[in-house]
């Protein structure tokens, strides 16, 4: 499958289980780290790496193009 669609999927998938119940979510840093944690260990195996491979999220993050869940999770909110 190729990354293309498999980066539609989590689009799809990944991005709308970790916006629900955004409505009482409060904004604090330990809450935001844990919801980029949860994407990038969607991303980082979608690019076929291992933890192993040593590649940076925020180089993860530009190679496919994606930004930041919480940065998402922000616009969704208040748009």
């Amino acid at each position: 499958m190729s990354t293309d669609i498999k980066l539609r999927i989590h689009n799809i998938i990944s991005k709308a289980t970790l916006r629900y119940g955004r409505e009482l979510w409060t904004r604090n840093i330990k809450d935001s780290k844990k919801r980029e944690a949860a994407k990038m260990r969607v991303l980082i195996p979608l690019l076929g790496l291992t933890r192993w491979h040593k590649q940076g999220n925020a180089g993860i993050k530009i190679n496919l193009n994606q930004d930041s869940i919480v940065d998402d999770i922000s616009n969704y909110q208040y748009n």
